[in-house]
């Protein structure tokens, strides 16, 4: 998969993600390539985006959430988390070990009580609500006359970005619109998605 990075009124930055082509845009190309597709100002850029692209599906990007509230399952998600080099900028070795050997096996259980207190009958908040936000998204381009897939996925969790990635290829769609669920750029979060994309 390569990307294609466009720039939104929002100030969102979307990256329209390609299967199986050599990279031939950048930050800057792609800019210019949103530019040239808002022909009309009272045309949203991601309406002419999806307009231009029939075959293209949706994927809204999160940190993540454990699976459930046990303590060996926020483990693997604090290990997934905190393993990442983005997470935390220090010597790899040495943070390894502090994590494996200091972090995990006490915080693990500690996070695990706190996830139960903000826990509901449906699962975790966040995978919940992103997976309401993606009805919604899915509904208002059937609206404007758009048969949008939307999903969510998560850098750290499940479904991950490649499992999402790998379901949309097999049916065939080839180009992900992908959007980050984060207010502004920082490496810890729009680099991540971005890293697993």
């Amino acid at each position: 998969w390569n990307t294609l990075d466009v720039r939104a009124c929002s100030g969102i930055t979307l990256s329209v993600a390609h299967a199986g082509k050599g990279i031939r845009s950048g930050r800057r190309r792609g800019l210019r390539q949103a530019s040239s597709w808002q022909t009309s100002p009272r045309v949203p850029p991601w309406r002419m985006i999806l307009t231009k692209h029939s075959d293209i599906a949706v994927l809204l990007i999160s940190t993540g959430t454990p699976d459930d509230t046990s303590v060996a399952s926020v483990r693997r998600y604090l290990r997934k988390f905190l393993g990442d080099p983005r997470i935390v900028e220090m010597p790899r070795m040495l943070w390894l070990f502090i994590l494996n050997c200091m972090v995990l096996p006490f915080r693990a259980s500690r996070s695990a009580d706190r996830y139960r207190k903000i826990w509901t009958s449906e699962g975790s908040p966040l995978a919940v609500h992103t997976a309401r936000i993606c009805e919604g998204i899915a509904g208002r381009l059937a609206s404007e006359g758009l048969n949008v897939r939307v999903l969510p996925a998560q850098c750290y969790g499940t479904p991950s970005v490649k499992e999402q990635m790998d379901l949309l290829s097999g049916k065939g769609i080839d180009k992900i619109l992908v959007v980050p669920l984060f207010p502004q750029y920082s490496p810890q979060t729009v680099g991540a998605a971005m890293d697993a994309v």
